[in-house]
């Protein structure tokens, strides 16, 4: 009980629907999004199996990829349709991870869903995207955020519910269960500063001035955990009228320069950099570079302000580079990205922010610069 208040209380402050299943594929819990967005009281959904809500041309999908997802622990982004109360059919996007036991037993799947849109058929007359295809693209993001920041506290806080059930074996029992809820609490808490992290990401004004570093700084703190993960090395470097400041992740201190932008919206800079950054580790990742690094170099003096997104995933041929910025054009796999992420940067570094978007390449590294009056 205690444990099911303290993620109720984590889960039901997000505004995305997530459910968490069992190894049999049963419900254990969904939030009060995901019952808003199917329409199912909670008595309806806990202890029923996914397949009951899955519709009827998904549930053999449904069934293989959660029984390769058990025995892999890795999962792309899915599409499934689900069937709501009322009997209307819902495609979702669905992004998973899974909790692990000490002995490496698969124990439970948290999963963050999402309704999905079709994008259009690629045509020789590109469409351009919709109001939506540029929230899902930036909702997209951020729920591959909030996966990976809370994919490690969730795992903990698994062991230690394993920890404890062995632990009533021992006369020590009640000091042990004292230990484990000082624990949990300690990684629910850190969840839900996650949330806080998130809110106040997006607490700013809409235009005005604002610093550059800072701005480079908090969107990094939204992909540590995703960074970290993927084994890639962040370093920041700020080049501006009081000198050089160079920051890592593990030190990251705010330049003390005036890094502000003349006139602009820091939630559009802060989401090109979520897709630099989130291109970036695509690209490392595809290279299969073992050492991967990005460096961000911010230049900020009266004549201009530029930010250089540097990858080491590898060039980019020409004919790639030719097509680079095109909405719904991409290298990755089919299903995992829809092309959309540098469209929209582009978009918006030149609509919201006045500036430009450009991309080089070298044999081995890739360069994004954003340059700004």
């Amino acid at each position: 009980m205690f444990i099911k208040a303290d993620l109720s209380r984590v889960f039901d402050g997000v505004p995305v629907a997530v459910h968490s299943i069992n190894p049999e594929g049963v419900f254990e819990y969904a939030n009060t999004s995901w019952l808003n967005l199917f329409g199912y009281p909670e008595s309806e959904v806990l202890g029923k199996h996914l397949t009951d809500f899955i519709h009827p041309d998904y549930r053999t999908k449904a069934e293989n990829k959660f029984r390769e997802f058990t025995e892999k622990g890795e999962l792309e982004m899915l599409h499934m349709k689900f069937i709501r109360k009322d009997g209307s059919e819902i495609k979702t996007s669905i992004h998973s991870f899974a909790v692990y036991g000490s002995s490496g037993t698969f124990m439970r799947s948290y999963a963050f869903v999402e309704p999905y849109n079709v994008q259009p058929e690629h045509t020789n007359s590109c469409p351009m995207p919709t109001q939506a295809d540029v929230k899902n693209e930036f909702v997209n993001e951020l729920l591959a955020a909030i996966s990976h920041h809370w994919r490690q506290p969730l795992n903990a806080l698994g062991l230690n519910i394993q920890n404890l059930s062995e632990s009533f074996t021992s006369s020590e029992h009640e000091e042990m269960f004292k230990e484990f809820e000082n624990i949990s609490m300690s990684i629910i808490l850190e969840m839900s500063e996650t949330i806080d992290t998130f809110k106040d990401f997006f607490r700013v004004q809409e235009d005005g001035w604002f610093s550059i570093s800072k701005a480079v700084g908090q969107t990094l703190s939204m992909y540590d955990s995703l960074l970290k993960e993927s084994g890639v090395a962040v370093c920041v470097t700020c080049n501006c009228e009081e000198g050089q400041t160079v920051f890592t992740p593990e030190h990251r201190p705010v330049c003390s320069g005036l890094c502000k932008l003349a006139s602009g919206s820091e939630i559009n800079f802060k989401q090109v950099m979520m897709h630099l950054l989130s291109n970036a580790v695509n690209a490392i990742k595809r290279s299969g570079q073992i050492h991967g690094k990005i460096h961000i170099n911010i230049t900020n003096f009266k004549g201009g302000k530029t930010v250089e997104v540097v990858n080491n995933g590898g060039g980019i041929s020409k004919e790639i580079m030719e097509r680079i910025f095109e909405p719904y054009f991409t290298t990755s796999e089919v299903g995992q990205n829809k092309g959309l992420g540098l469209y929209l940067a582009k978009t918006l570094v030149e609509k919201s922010l006045g500036g430009t978007l450009k991309c080089t390449a070298e044999k081995s590294t890739t360069t994004f610069t954003v340059a700004i009056k």
